[in-house]
């Protein structure tokens, strides 16, 4: 809440309350069920192969983030997905942070299935919150009937894949029936001691006006 925030945070995006993820490089297994730092949360499965479906979430990265310096070019940093058993590899499509560019970058990534391409790439925004809007088809089948649309602060996003803003993709592994939404802050181990980051307003449903946020 505003009134027992740490020093920098933001005020929540909406109503009284933001979660915090203070993660620090010793947060791994057996305190974590990986050998990689990570915090989270997730919701009970909710996304099943045919579901039309839409999530909103907004993210804050403080403008004082520490920087990511001789890191590999293939450190990552995930701050949202939609997951599930048998929990094998990487998710078919995730929001990541790109902290090992000049200048950082947000990014839309996909899995094993398009070798980690990444659609969408744009600059990193920082101090201020940002609000994403996605629109999922869920297919664990490469059928053509799996698709993602997103809008980050209202603007809706252009895929470099297909020069489009309705990309057609397969959103689950084929070994999954079901996935749970996950808010993350997942990355490489030694990337950074600590790193905060701030989540606020996250929903799903069955249409784009049972999630979408007023402008802030």
């Amino acid at each position: 809440s505003t009134a027992n925030a740490p020093a920098g945070a933001p005020a929540p995006r909406g109503g009284k309350y933001a979660a915090l993820f203070h993660v620090l490089d010793t947060d791994v297994a057996p305190c974590t069920s990986t050998d990689n730092p990570r915090a989270e949360l997730d919701s009970p499965p909710l996304f099943h192969s045919g579901d039309d479906r839409w999530e909103a979430w907004s993210v804050y990265v403080p403008t004082s983030h520490p920087t990511c310096t001789n890191c590999p070019a293939a450190s990552f940093f995930c701050f949202q997905e939609d997951y599930g058993s048998p929990f094998d590899g990487s998710p078919s499509i995730g929001w990541f942070l790109d902290l090992n560019t000049t200048p950082n970058k947000f990014s839309m990534d996909r899995g094993d299935q398009y070798n980690h391409d990444q659609p969408w790439v744009s600059n990193l925004v920082t101090g201020q919150w940002v609000d994403f809007l996605v629109h999922k088809v869920f297919s664990n089948t490469n059928d053509g009937k799996g698709l993602v649309e997103a809008w980050v602060n209202g603007a809706p996003l252009t895929f470099s894949s297909c020069n489009c803003t309705t990309l057609s993709t397969q959103t689950m592994h084929s070994t999954q029936t079901e996935l749970e939404f996950y808010l993350t802050a997942y990355r490489d181990v030694g990337m950074f001691s600590s790193f905060d980051i701030y989540y606020d307003e996250a929903r799903v449903g069955t249409t784009r006006a049972s999630v979408e946020l007023p402008p802030q």
